[in-house]
């Protein structure tokens, strides 16, 4: 799915407009999903919490790391998460999650039994463009960039995967400096 160069730049500014808004933090700065949930008034549920699931289907959700997580209710707003994923991965699924409800897209209702949640592409791919920023804003690699931070220094900074530097560092053009300083370690 393309995504226009104006969305993009959309979605970075919203990333340091989000990061000044909770607590005056720059471009460079991690910015916790946990924060950004709250202000957002998302109740984060794993599924052992989820009332009226069959046991069957609570427990194929409970042992498995093929999903990510689910936006499942929006009054309140409510965000089913997978608790067997690394602390980095939940940062992501968490961040894709709040931007689904900053770019104010329609729920799909969830399949009990379905294999994978409903999606919608173009708004799978703008969650996953704006969920990256939130996390790493082009303004916040550029800073790690300058300082001379390798993957996985920028990865701990931002609360991350190294697998979501590369994806940033490859969606701002910055993944040769990257690799650059990883290999001088």
């Amino acid at each position: 799915m393309t995504l226009s160069p104006t969305f993009k730049a959309f979605c970075e500014h919203i990333a340091v407009t989000w990061r000044r808004k909770l607590g005056g933090r720059r471009a460079y700065d991690p910015l916790p999903s946990a924060l950004l949930l709250h202000e957002l008034e998302i109740a984060v549920l794993t599924p052992a919490q989820i009332s009226g699931l069959s046991a069957a289907h609570r427990q194929q959700l409970e042992i498995s790391a093929d999903w990510s997580g689910a936006i499942i209710a929006l009054n309140p707003i409510q965000v089913l998460c997978n608790p067997l994923h690394s602390p980095a991965r939940h940062e992501a699924n968490m961040m894709h999650e709040c931007a689904h409800i900053i770019l104010k897209h329609p729920m799909i209702p969830i399949v009990p039994l379905s294999p994978t949640p409903p999606s919608d592409p173009q708004y799978e791919a703008e969650a996953n463009y704006l969920g990256s920023c939130l996390q790493i804003p082009k303004r916040g690699l550029l800073w790690a960039v300058q300082k001379g931070m390798n993957t996985q220094q920028i990865a701990q900074h931002f609360g991350a995967s190294s697998e979501m530097v590369l994806f940033r560092a490859n969606m701002t053009g910055q993944r040769q400096k990257i690799i650059k300083s990883d290999e001088r370690i």
